[in-house]
């Protein structure tokens, strides 16, 4: 029965490898990338001819380039930067796995999720740009990117998976408020498990991020010097502006009062002026 087991779990194993080098059959764009037509959609798959940098397009063939298949990229080791256009909603799980000289990536994709694996392993990732659509960075995602030294996360992410920064260069991040959600070893740890020397830091206020700090024994910072500079004071700007905005809506609202009207009012007081109609009189306040 153990014999069954171990050979049923090897079986399941090869299967994994077949599947993640499996390539799909299907048309190249400018001779270095993979790609299928579904209705009016296109779709990246793969890569040809040791490509060494990508500008991938946003329409290929009249058809909008909506996504980037899972393994698309996987262990193309010639791949050194890429740019992700905005039309594309969705990078599968694995796209650049292992992409060892891989070093600058943006992304200006509306998509929502890093998903699982998707940098796995790109030792050579010194520079990433995330979207403010970015809302998940999945399990492994930036795992072994050892010279990532370091990165900003917009204030719109809300959940970090497990081993998601684990091997990372930097020791210190900004997690926004929205972060309400970290996964185990997804921040601070080496490749054998220990914290990262020199010691780690988190910069936020969230929940989530004090919990995750106090439970690894990583220092909370408060000096804010991984905040992205346009948002490193924007409580402060925010409550200012609202006082101000008050202040202008009270002034307006408020009409100072200039003249005070008077009636039945004589200044002179003669016998003559009695039989005359009551006078009105404006006095200014000065």
């Amino acid at each position: 029965m153990k014999i069954i087991r171990i050979a049923a779990a090897v079986s399941i194993c090869m299967s994994s490898i077949f599947t993640l080098n499996k390539k799909v059959n299907g048309l190249t764009y400018c001779n270095q990338v993979e790609y299928i037509l579904c209705g009016e959609k296109a779709v990246i798959t793969g890569f040809s001819n040791n490509p060494k940098t990508l500008i991938l397009p946003s329409e290929i063939d009249g058809k909008t380039v909506t996504e980037i298949r899972e393994n698309a990229f996987f262990r193309c080791r010639s791949l050194e930067r890429i740019e992700i256009p905005q039309s594309i909603t969705q990078i599968g799980h694995h796209a650049f796995y292992c992409c060892d000289n891989l070093k600058t990536v943006t992304i200006s994709a509306e998509t929502a999720e890093i998903q699982e694996g998707t940098f796995y392993g790109c030792s050579s990732l010194d520079s990433v740009t995330l979207p403010n659509t970015v809302t998940r960075i999945g399990s492994w995602s930036f795992y072994g990117c050892e010279n990532l030294n370091s990165i900003t996360l917009p204030e719109s992410i809300n959940y970090l998976g497990e081993y998601s920064f684990y091997d990372c260069g930097f020791n210190q991040i900004y997690l926004p408020d929205n972060i309400n959600f970290i996964g185990d070893f997804a921040l601070g740890y080496n490749s054998d498990a220990s914290l990262i020397e020199m010691g780690f830091s988190i910069d936020t206020t969230s929940f989530a991020g004090k919990e995750y700090a106090e439970k690894n024994n990583i220092e909370i910072s408060n000096q804010n010097n991984s905040v992205p500079p346009n948002k490193k004071y924007i409580r402060y700007i925010r409550t200012v502006c609202s006082i101000i905005c008050l202040l202008i809506i009270l002034i307006m609202c408020v009409k100072p009062v200039k003249y005070i009207y008077k009636e039945n009012f004589i200044r002179n007081h003669s016998k003559k002026d009695n039989d005359t109609k009551p006078n009105r009189s404006y006095y200014k306040i000065k």
